[in-house]
């Protein structure tokens, strides 16, 4: 067996790896200065909001609720830097279902019966 081809092949791949990997990273590179560049033209964009000026989004989310804190800053935090200055109007639990463990239960029970079972 020869083994000349598939070890040509596999250098190629890992070169052409090598090269889309590369040019990724110039893409990448590339749209971060013209998104520096779009921020630097407009500062007030780029500015962040001063302390005494306050978003509700904090005060609002805690109202009626039993979020930590610290869970909300972090939230509003994320969505400031993600998006810039937004209002969080709502932070609530996501409501869970209890048939996804109940199904998971009846499963799990079932497989027990004897009666399922294939005997040899």
């Amino acid at each position: 067996m020869d083994l000349g081809p598939i070890i040509f092949q596999s250098v190629w791949m890992y070169a052409l790896t090598i090269v889309i990997a590369m040019a990724a990273a110039v893409l990448i590179s590339v749209i971060v200065m013209i998104l520096a560049r779009q921020r630097a033209s407009n500062p007030s964009a780029a500015a962040p909001a001063a302390v005494g000026e306050s978003t509700p989004a904090a005060a609002t989310a805690m109202t009626g609720q039993d979020a930590a804190q610290d869970h909300v800053a972090a939230i509003s935090a994320a969505v400031y830097a993600a998006l810039g200055v937004h209002r969080i109007v709502r932070i609530e639990p996501a409501f869970r279902s209890p048939m996804w463990a109940t199904e998971g239960r009846w499963l799990h029970h079932a497989s027990h019966h004897s009666s399922q079972r294939v005997r040899n």
